[in-house]
């Protein structure tokens, strides 16, 4: 890193990046709405009646249940991390008064925050395709990547404060308010 690239990362950091710990709180108030949310649409959409009035007893019927199932809440979640590609801050992060920005500190491009979602979230992604195809090469690529996103967060402790979704994509969270 060069003495340029050091003095932009203090420049910035000390004009409202937000580090690990406050980016871990904003991801336990996402998974709160979230767990809420799954609980919603599994509760909706696993429940026909009973098993006897319905026929889930029978492994067809079940199958279909439960893949009806999977789909309404891999979707859901999909949609909920779409917030955060579209606005620049996920539920949590609003909660928390944060934002997505471009690592200057301008505000990121809309294709920038949705590139950033699709990184970030490709366990989601994966999961919601192999819902919809029963790929398991799918999982494998889904759980490959959730692994190295989740690692990835882990570099957000550092001094530019950014997890590797944010470096590849150019982008750090910020505080809201500053400097867009």
């Amino acid at each position: 890193m060069s003495d340029h690239q050091t003095d932009e990362i203090r420049t910035v950091g000390a004009s409202g990046r937000v580090g690990f710990g406050r980016r871990l709180g904003a991801l336990a108030v996402d998974i709160l709405i979230l767990l809420i949310l799954t609980w919603i649409v599994q509760a909706v959409a696993g429940r026909e009646g009973p098993p006897h009035a319905s026929g889930v007893h029978h492994p067809a019927n079940l199958t279909q249940i439960v893949a009806g199932v999977g789909v309404a809440v891999a979707l859901v979640q999909l949609l909920y991390w779409f917030i955060e590609g579209l606005t620049g801050a996920s539920p949590g992060k609003m909660v928390l008064k944060m934002r997505i920005g471009n690592a200057t500190g301008t505000s990121a491009t809309p294709a920038t925050l949705i590139l950033r979602m699709f990184i970030k979230q490709i366990n989601v992604l994966t999961t919601f395709l192999v819902v919809l195809t029963g790929s398991h090469l799918l999982v494998w690529i889904g759980l490959a990547g959730g692994a190295i996103v989740f690692f990835g967060c882990f570099l957000a402790l550092g001094a530019s404060s950014q997890a590797l979704h944010d470096r590849i994509v150019g982008t750090a969270v910020f505080r809201a308010g500053s400097r867009a």
